[in-house]
């Protein structure tokens, strides 16, 4: 169903694309508003050879092309095509999505543990002196606040 409806769209754009590219007698004001490439020489010779490709690519002649009246069937062939070259890239970003969230590993605010030799040594400390810093520096190499 999905393919019929693509392929009778793309019949009434191909009609358009000719018509508004000089296979007809439509007039591409509209055209240039509504896609403003088309405005520029060269972006708008290059827009409009990517449009014919991606519509011939569906299967439209320069017949069908021809028949085109309405700029509306322009810019729905043009946002089809932009729809589609974006679900060809979409593998790539998302694997590169995928990538990058490989490498980036979770953090945590938590202070590493402190070397047991530290610990034994604030220990034996705080027993030869019996002071109350000694107590704290215990207590601070073990994270307890």
């Amino acid at each position: 169903m999905y393919t019929l409806k693509r392929q009778l769209l793309g019949i009434a754009l191909v009609a358009a694309a000719a018509s508004f590219f000089g296979c007809g007698g439509g007039s591409t004001g509209p055209v240039k508003v509504a896609i403003p490439d088309f405005a520029d020489e060269v972006k708008g010779r290059q827009r409009k050879e990517d449009l014919v490709a991606y519509a011939k690519s569906l299967t439209f002649t320069d017949d069908d092309l021809a028949q085109v009246t309405d700029h509306r069937l322009l810019v729905l062939l043009d946002k089809a095509r932009q729809f589609d070259e974006a679900q060809l890239r979409k593998p790539k970003v998302e694997a590169k999505i995928d990538r990058v969230l490989d490498t980036v590993k979770p953090s945590t605010n938590a202070k590493p543990k402190p070397k047991l030799s530290e610990i034994e040594t604030q220990r034996a400390k705080l027993n030869k002196s019996g002071r109350v810093e000694g107590a704290a520096a215990l207590l601070n190499s073990l994270g307890i606040r």
